[in-house]
């Protein structure tokens, strides 16, 4: 019979706090949209999209960090993971630049760096698990 690890019972807190700490952070970045100027409702498809993208990017990531490499037979490759971060990355740059959340995209659309500091991103708070 196979005996249950620890690993299982100790990933348990960390993941009821996960949707809390994503939930957190897309409200963070939706004030940002409102403090910008940039937010409308018709979004939040968008923004919600833009989330789960940075969460499906770390997610990967952390996965592939934990065994970077898979064997088969005499084949060593490389985890799927680092892939699948890659690709959540790039949506993610994608949906932010939709969301005038670059600093490109807010220079096309005439927003200002000053008129939220010098570093809009500042009032977001890293996404990490100490919150």
């Amino acid at each position: 019979m196979a005996r249950k690890t620890d690993h299982a019972a100790k990933s348990k807190p960390r993941a009821r706090s996960e949707p809390r700490r994503w939930s957190a952070f897309r409200a963070r970045t939706r004030g940002l949209l409102v403090a910008q100027g940039t937010w409308r409702d018709q979004d939040a498809p968008l923004l919600d999209a833009y989330v789960e993208a940075l969460r499906a990017a770390e997610f990967h990531r952390q996965e592939a960090t934990a065994a970077p490499y898979g064997k088969s037979g005499a084949r060593v490759y490389a985890h799927p993971g680092w892939s699948l971060a890659r690709d959540a990355e790039r949506e993610a740059r994608v949906l932010a630049a939709e969301l005038v959340l670059t600093p490109a995209s807010r220079r096309a659309h005439g927003i200002a760096a000053g008129r939220l500091g010098d570093n809009p991103f500042a009032r977001l708070a890293v996404v990490s698990g100490d919150e």
